[in-house]
């Protein structure tokens, strides 16, 4: 038994350079927006609900760290083994593990800018020349002077000012069985769930950045179809700058009906909500060197359901989904024969070697802006080929301002499994008590077998159910010569 406890601290900047979102807090410019909005409502949107809410905080002398730190990572352990004979060991564990989070992550809004260069404005004759690209000066960063008000009507990307910190419970429980003399036999129960993941929107994976867009528009306005292109008095006339898009005397009604309509796109990185489950069966066969003979085989049967990516902005929570990582099945086989040719002469000193994987294939992501069109989306083995690898009439084209509900796997639609053997021969021949010479011959992918790739999920492209590429490696020979000394 044991236990273990971190505190991960997050990031400061020497001169507190860094900024994040102030999440509840009203913008100074709401009072200002709301009375010009007052002057020209829309019916959709009641006064009472206008609100900007939101602006970039910073760092202080006396705030200096990007986030709260989570301070309650204790991470238990417990193992347990019993000998129920000579032959027979029962082995259990659990354990919790925190992964770190991003505590290193931090905004620099406010402190760096870009300007762009007015290459054109009819698209034929230059507006800025090299010689003087920049007529008007570069845009200086502003700092923190403007407080809340600092950057509105841009883009931000910003990180969350405190979740739980990623963590998840593992168990185990077995046995390990002596079968006969040199042969073990070992068959484990392995469960784990993982909490307070990364989640992002559909489309971005699930592992590496993951981003969640939080300007949207929400959900219950999608109706309004083409009114939402509708252009109508900005209230954010000389509260936003002219020269962006949210400063001019107009605004969509889209953008007026969108949470935070005040910024162009908010986007928060690597927030902790998501969720994934394990339950698997693991076996594994060892045979130990004897007769020249030894081998490791395993075989895996399991399942992974993950939470961790919303199918439309508006929602609620992450969808539950087949996770990235499931495989049903997974056979491995490695051996090694010393063949008995010539043993004790010059003709012997063979030597086989096998390395062989079958794994299932994994659940494929189900194509954005697309809904099942309610046929099943899998083909027989003999219908299935790799101009037509699922049945295409499955999905159609989501209309404009539709909400998603096609999942983002299924376990009817799976890529090409992994089949795959690698062999190599080896002949070792003593020169001399001290000498040694050996020559082998390597297959890689020894039998040549194809795995396509994934096949083409856009209902809209030309080559749509097709596989166009291959995601293994044709058969590669390697011949090598050593000599030991």
């Amino acid at each position: 038994m044991g236990i273990r406890y971190d505190l991960k601290l997050a990031s400061t900047e020497r001169f507190n350079n860094m900024s994040r979102w102030a999440f509840g807090t009203p913008n100074p410019i709401e009072d200002a927006a709301r009375a010009a909005y007052a002057r020209s409502p829309i019916p959709e949107l009641p006064l009472n609900r206008f609100s900007t809410t939101g602006g970039l905080l910073f760092a202080t002398r006396e705030g200096r760290r990007a986030a709260r730190a989570d301070r309650n990572d204790w991470s238990p352990r417990l193992g347990l083994a019993f000998r129920v004979n000579d032959k027979t060991v029962l082995r259990a564990g659990y354990g919790l593990f925190f992964d770190y989070w991003s505590v290193g992550d931090f905004s620099s809004d406010g402190f760096s800018s870009s300007t762009p260069m007015l290459a054109t404005i009819d698209d034929v004759r230059p507006a800025n020349v090299l010689s003087n690209p920049f007529p008007n000066g570069l845009l200086a960063p502003p700092g923190r002077s403007q407080g809340l008000r600092t950057l509105l009507g841009t883009a931000f990307q910003i990180f969350q000012n405190q979740d739980r910190t990623p963590y998840n419970s593992r168990w185990q429980a077995g046995v390990q069985r002596e079968v006969m003399r040199d042969l073990r036999l070992e068959v484990n129960y392995v469960g784990e769930t993982a909490q307070s993941l990364f989640v992002g929107n559909r489309g971005g994976g699930s592992g590496g950045e993951m981003s969640r867009t939080i300007r949207f528009l929400p959900q219950e306005y999608l109706p309004l179809g083409a009114r939402l292109q509708a252009t109508v008095p900005n209230p954010f006339v000389g509260l936003i700058p002219s020269d962006l898009a949210l400063g001019r005397p107009t605004i969509s009604v889209q953008n007026l009906l969108a949470t935070y309509p005040h910024v162009s796109d908010l986007v928060i990185r690597r927030q902790s909500s998501g969720r994934s489950y394990y339950h698997g069966m693991q076996t594994t066969l060892t045979k130990r060197y004897s007769h020249g003979v030894q081998f490791l085989a395993t075989y895996t049967f399991q399942r992974q359901i993950e939470r961790m990516q919303y199918l439309n902005d508006g929602d609620p929570a992450p969808s539950k989904t087949i996770g990235a990582l499931w495989t049903p099945h997974r056979f491995t086989f490695a051996g090694v024969w010393e063949i008995p040719f010539g043993r004790g002469t010059r003709l012997g000193g063979w030597q086989l070697n096998l390395v062989h994987t079958f794994q299932s294939g994994f659940a494929l992501l189900l194509p954005d802006n697309a809904y099942n069109a309610g046929t099943d989306v899998r083909l027989g083995p003999s219908e299935r080929t790799v101009d037509r690898w699922f049945n295409t009439a499955a999905f159609r084209p989501l209309p404009a301002f539709t909400l998603r509900d096609l999942s983002v796997r299924t376990a009817r639609l799976r890529g090409d499994a992994i089949h795959n053997s690698d062999l190599s021969l080896a002949k070792t021949t003593p020169i001399t008590e001290r000498v040694g010479l050996q020559i082998r011959c390597e297959l890689f992918n020894a039998f040549n077998r194809a795995q396509f790739g994934a096949p083409n999920l856009t209902p809209t492209a030309g080559a749509y159910g097709r596989i166009t590429a291959q995601a293994n490696a044709p058969r590669a020979v390697q011949l090598g010569l050593r000599l030991s000394f």
